[in-house]
């Protein structure tokens, strides 16, 4: 794991030789309190920044057994390490690529939501909060048909997710009606598409919800000037 030899290694100090000098006194401490003490069970599973031969810094992650006198004081310390570098990186890679993902959907001028399998809303962003009139957070955990508007809108949305958690048809727009908080009705328009696991299993949705409402008042009004026009024509 180090990349030096066992004889190099044997009867040097610990600390000097593994550990970065940026955290090597924080763990010091923390071993030798461990060291100093009575323990009947110890400190069993430990991570820390190790040093190699190379200079790279390595994430070991460590089983302890401690081994103790007659009195219950510890004597010494056999540790198992493990190297969990790249699973750290993974890890924090993974951590960084989230956070761009929930940056780019809070800045989205769109609502955004993700939802879960049983119809859960488990991530929505500001932009969807606001336009149905609620707080910041205050949707997540709700299903998505508790804002559809009237019931038998609610009944078909429901029809429709069992739908395509059976058969997962292509993703078409969905359009509804849904009812913000003060008891206004707004038309959107739903984009949706499916998430799936590493292996290719639907394990929920995500969807880009836009407020069509003045779109609709401007067709329909559209639509009744057009109906006018040919009333008078005829």
């Amino acid at each position: 794991i180090t990349g030096w030899r066992r004889e190099e290694v044997l009867r040097q100090d610990w600390f000097e030789m593994f550990i970065p000098p940026e955290t090597r006194d924080e763990i010091s401490v923390i071993f030798r309190t461990v060291m100093a003490q009575k323990h009947e069970h110890g400190f069993s599973n430990y991570e820390n920044p190790i040093l190699a031969r190379s200079g790279e810094i390595l994430t070991i992650s460590w089983s302890n057994v401690l081994t103790l006198d007659a009195q219950g004081y510890v004597t010494d310390v056999t540790c198992l390490g493990v190297d969990v570098t790249e699973r750290r990186r993974a890890e924090e890679a993974l951590r960084i690529s989230e956070a761009r993902f929930r940056n780019l959907v809070q800045a989205m001028p769109y609502g955004v939501e993700e939802v879960d399998l049983e119809g859960r809303m488990i991530l929505l962003n500001d932009a969807y909060h606001h336009m149905l009139g609620y707080e910041s957070g205050e949707l997540v955990g709700s299903y998505i048909w508790d804002h559809v508007y009237p019931q038998e809108a609610v009944d078909a949305l429901k029809a429709f997710f069992q739908d395509i958690l059976a058969n997962e048809p292509p993703p078409v727009t969905y359009t509804s009606k849904d009812i913000c908080k003060d008891g206004r009705i707004i038309d959107v328009c739903i984009d949706w598409d499916y998430l799936r696991d590493d292996r290719g299993c639907v394990v929920g949705f995500i969807s880009i919800v836009t407020d069509i409402t003045d779109r609709k008042r401007a067709e329909e009004a559209l639509s009744r000037s057009e109906e006018h026009l040919r009333e008078v024509v005829a």
